[in-house]
């Protein structure tokens, strides 16, 4: 990505800019602050290649300073490039009490490193955040992916239908096209 705020041309309203700035002031001075910290993704589960890239997530502790006043404090951590993530220690309280999947595998991915006393704490009470809430999250994630994955199946045989009849002599017109990719796939008409 481009500079620090992230994206990859320069920001196109001062908000976006005023946003980018605050992001990595936090960055800067919570970044010391972290408790956990773990590689994640494919890297962590030893399915990296040479093209992988290499995402960490973690926790970090607001220092006392940062949390009395009347600005709320920042809840989260991301790098610019978006590779590396951090939630505030009660937020990752509260994610994995609802099991939520990225939190978890931050908990008990191998490799997960405590960074001080808190972050020592927090793995070994990680075991308190396991529930049956687990079969809901994990299933529809797993759901979720099934989808795509059918969903990317579909796409790739109309592909290769479509690519075909591209090399009929003489190629269909894309109203040929139009009414033989719909009659591979029909669907109801939208009802008015």
């Amino acid at each position: 990505r481009g500079p620090s705020h992230g994206w990859g041309s320069p920001p196109r309203r001062e908000g976006q800019l005023h946003f980018a700035q605050r992001r990595e002031a936090a960055w800067q001075r919570l970044h010391a602050c972290r408790v956990l910290e773990a590689r994640v993704g494919s890297h962590a589960w030893g399915l990296a290649d040479e093209t992988s890239d290499v995402d960490l997530r973690g926790a970090f502790a607001l220092p006392f300073s940062w949390t009395g006043g009347l600005a709320e404090p920042p809840l989260d951590l991301v790098s610019a490039d978006g590779s590396s993530t951090y939630w505030e220690v009660s937020k990752l309280a509260h994610q994995a009490l609802r099991a939520d999947p990225n939190t978890l595998e931050l908990l008990f991915v191998p490799g997960v490193q405590a960074l001080d006393e808190l972050g020592a704490w927090v793995l070994e009470a990680r075991d308190a955040f396991v529930s049956k809430l687990l079969f809901g999250s994990f299933g529809r994630y797993a759901l979720s992916q099934l989808q795509k994955l059918s969903a990317s199946q579909r796409l790739a045989e109309h592909r290769d239908t479509v690519l075909t009849w591209l090399t009929e002599d003489p190629p269909p017109t894309l109203e040929a096209l139009g009414r033989r990719l719909a009659a591979l796939s029909p669907r109801a008409a939208p009802s008015q």
